[in-house]
């Protein structure tokens, strides 16, 4: 299980670093005013970067965030299935795993929002 957390650890704080950099593309993406129908050769500039940045960045990272959580969602099971709630006498390393299976469906939420918002910004 150590192993298995280190690995996970690692992964981890490369996903992050990866979703931090994005991330800020993303927002100013998101805080791009949108150019009015008469202005066409803008209109398609504007949509063209946004596609790209959901297509080519926000999608491919919620998709990363989603399947790493599905994949360590057997384990978590399997741990809330045998363990018992103790606050005394805990488990450090079952406990610590499914924090990171909680931080894992949270980073997957904002990853999966932000993919929302520039959908309804690029098709509204």
């Amino acid at each position: 299980m150590v192993d298995l957390l280190s690995a996970i650890s690692v992964y981890l704080v490369f996903l992050t670093f990866l979703f931090n950099s994005i991330e800020k593309e993303i927002q100013k993406s998101l805080d791009l005013i949108k150019p009015e129908k008469e202005q066409q050769k803008k209109l398609k500039q504007y949509k063209k970067e946004v596609r790209e940045i959901l297509f080519i960045k926000s999608l491919p990272i919620s998709i990363i965030y989603i399947v790493s959580f599905y994949v360590l969602l057997p384990i978590t099971i399997n741990i809330l299935k045998e363990s018992s709630f103790n606050i005394i006498d805990f488990d450090v390393l079952n406990t610590f795993f499914l924090f990171i299976e909680v931080g894992l469906f949270g980073l997957s939420l904002y990853a999966i929002s932000k993919t929302y918002k520039l959908c309804m910004k690029l098709y509204k």
